[in-house]
């Protein structure tokens, strides 16, 4: 469960992920998260975010910056952006892959993070549900 800590700290820190379809704006996003086998109630965790014109033409998929992890693969096809990630830690490694599915006003998607170092593989599995609710302030 601690090198899990990771995987929920990528879902505080800002888990917006944007692409071409998306519009500029501020940009609301609830993160649910689940590990599965145990009964824990995690909150959902809502996060806003302004993405300027400049920054969603910059790159499809601006992902939050988490130390020690790194964008493996990516493939942006339509509205569908699915990636790949590793995270190194302190102690093991941790594996990611996720999709999301963009429109003008809207996103959703989830992400699956793997920890295998261990004597069992550990997952927690994000999902993700977002809505632009106007331009930035």
């Amino acid at each position: 469960m601690r090198r899990l800590v990771p995987a929920l700290l990528f879902a505080l820190a800002s888990p917006a992920f944007a692409a071409a379809p998306m519009q500029p704006g501020l940009w609301e996003t609830t993160t649910t998260i689940q590990i599965p086998g145990v009964k824990i109630d995690i909150p959902p965790v809502v996060a806003r975010q302004c993405f300027t014109a400049a920054q969603l033409k910059e790159t499809e998929h601006p992902l939050p910056a988490s130390p020690g992890c790194t964008i493996t693969d990516s493939k942006h096809s339509g509205e569908i952006t699915r990636w790949q990630m590793q995270c190194k830690m302190e102690n093991s490694v941790m594996n990611a892959s996720g999709e999301i599915h963009y429109s003008a006003q809207s996103y959703q998607g989830s992400a699956r993070f793997s920890d295998s170092s261990g004597k069992k593989t550990e997952t927690v599995v994000h999902r993700y549900s977002a809505k632009r609710l106007g331009t930035c302030p």
